[in-house]
């Protein structure tokens, strides 16, 4: 698509030197000054006919079809299952322009970018990266070699510009996701104490959501650091408490490999049809290193697609009702 585009570009001189013009000429507040005006200029020749057929026509308008009531009362089981040690943050629609791409590398198309310099919140855990890492530094101005946590959490609706082919997946959804920043202490305690948190979290979750036995848990080492052993040793833990599950260390997933480092885990489920689901996802990243310029930080995401739960479920709705 992007091609395309700049090959149309490319064959009209006046919109190539608009396309310069936008991309390379004007400092980041000129532009957003014209492109303020432009779109002023533009809506008022907008009828509200118009409006109402793009309301209508455009995937990214159309509301959920999962009532707002019960995802609310979702999101409230799930703060109930975490200790005070978490802050529940209320996110902000929007985010800074390329927070994804400066800190995970995905393309920029898949937001939607606004004329203000910023982009729609496409992944709620790059957003909550930013609030970590500020709390971080805030410890590490009071201790150089602070090694406090930092537990986040927020139930957020997400926008993906990129077209999706599978009916269950829309343009805007919600997630429940957690991150967790903190220092290296050695002998991968950080990594393995929040890894088996978080999995903790998305189990007893399902538990409560009468799941748990379809559910299949992989962890996977991505950088081969990591002794089975000790992973065995929490997935041990982990069989104790909940025997219904299923788990696996899953060394050679390809997805995601060049997203996560160096430990991953997903939480697959089977619907009715047999069909997988990936609904909870996380890993490591190196986001708060990038964001505090220090290699001894440590940041883990995860999130599920509460929203997509409901459509792979749709029983489950039942609970909240």
């Amino acid at each position: 698509m992007q091609n395309k585009i700049l090959e149309r570009l490319d064959k009209d001189p006046h919109m190539k030197e608009l396309f310069l013009l936008l991309t390379e000429q004007l400092s980041n507040s000129d532009m957003q000054s014209l492109l303020i005006e432009a779109f002023r200029s533009r809506s008022l020749n907008t009828s509200p006919s118009r409006v109402l057929n793009e309301y209508r026509d455009n995937r990214f308008y159309r509301p959920s079809e999962i009532p707002q009531a019960i995802l609310n009362r979702f999101d409230l089981l799930a703060y109930s299952l975490l200790s005070g040690e978490w802050h529940s943050l209320d996110l902000s629609p929007v985010t800074p322009m390329g927070t994804c791409t400066s800190i995970s590398n995905l393309s920029q198309n898949r937001m939607l970018s606004t004329i203000r310099n910023s982009e729609v919140v496409a992944d709620s855990t790059s957003t909550m990266a930013l609030k970590a890492a500020l709390m971080r530094r805030e410890c590490l101005d009071s201790n150089a070699k602070s090694s406090k946590t930092i537990k986040c959490c927020s139930s957020h609706r997400l926008l993906r510009a990129q077209g999706f082919d599978e009916e269950k997946f829309s343009a805007h959804f919600r997630v429940f996701a957690l991150v967790s920043a903190g220092r290296d202490t050695g002998n991968f305690i950080f990594d393995m104490a929040q890894l088996e948190e978080h999995i903790r979290f998305y189990l007893t979750l399902c538990t409560k959501l009468n799941i748990l036995r379809e559910a299949e848990v992989h962890v996977s080492d991505f950088s081969g650091k990591f002794s089975a052993f000790l992973l065995e040793e929490m997935l041990g833990r982990l069989r104790e408490s909940f025997k219904e599950a299923r788990f696996l260390q899953v060394p050679d997933r390809a997805e995601a490999r060049h997203y996560y480092a160096p430990l991953a885990f997903r939480i697959r489920f089977r619907d009715l049809e047999g069909r997988p689901w990936d609904l909870v996802d996380g890993g490591f990243t190196n986001w708060t290193q990038l964001l505090l310029n220090s290699r001894k930080e440590r940041f883990l995401s995860s999130a599920i697609g509460s929203e997509l739960l409901f459509r792979v479920f749709p029983g489950v709705l039942k609970l909240f009702e």
